[in-house]
Formats: structure tokens, C-alpha cells, sequence
């Protein structure tokens, strides 16, 4: 990769970055760990790919997807909303969450 391709990229990324920080707030770092759990532990190495190669995983959009599964699998409440919900079983959760990646993902 040519160094002025590679500057390009992560002044990108730097941009998502600022742009999710922003509209996180203070839930920032623990919707982007949310978010990188799902991806590895729903789509493991394959999701990983799919995202790298495509570029999807730099869609600021779909990372938010990514970080409301995770708080859907893994927690109770939002972060960035300091709300709470009712919590329903972690298989049914985990299965609607496989489902939504996958749609967004035009992977089924």
C-alpha cells in the first residue's frame, strides 16, 4: 500500500473516530468495545474480513449497529442513553442480533 493511500486511511479513520466519539459522548469507549465484541465473537474471522476487505467496517453507521447488538447480547442498558430495558434470554438475544448483522450485511 503507497503511503499516501495509507494517510488517507487513517485520517479517515481518525474522522469516524471523531464522529462517533462525538455522538457518544461518554459512552464512547464502551460502545466501541461492544461493538468489536460482537464482530468477534458473532462473525469471527470471516465477519472481520468481510469488513476489512469491504471497507464496511469503517461505516460509522454500521459500527452503531454493531455496538446496539452488543448491548443487546451483553447488557441491559445504553450507554450513551443511561436508559434501561428489560433484559430477554441471551440465546434470543444473540439470535436476533446474527440476524440484524446479517441483513445489513446482504450476507443472507
Amino acid at each position: 500500500m503507497s503511503q499516501d493511500r495509507w494517510t488517507g486511511l487513517q485520517g479517515s479513520r481518525e474522522a469516524i473516530l471523531a464522529t462517533l466519539r462525538r455522538d457518544w459522548g461518554p459512552g464512547f469507549d464502551e460502545n466501541l468495545a461492544l461493538a468489536t465484541r460482537v464482530v468477534g465473537e458473532v462473525g469471527g474471522r470471516p465477519l472481520i474480513d468481510m469488513l476489512e476487505q469491504s471497507g464496511l467496517g469503517d461505516d460509522p453507521r454500521l459500527i452503531k449497529v454493531f455496538a446496539q447488538a452488543g448491548r443487546r447480547m451483553f447488557r441491559t442498558g445504553d450507554p450513551a442513553t443511561g436508559t434501561e430495558r428489560q433484559a430477554i434470554g441471551a440465546a434470543d438475544e444473540a439470535t436476533e442480533a446474527r440476524r440484524a448483522i446479517m441483513r445489513l450485511c446482504c450476507l443472507d
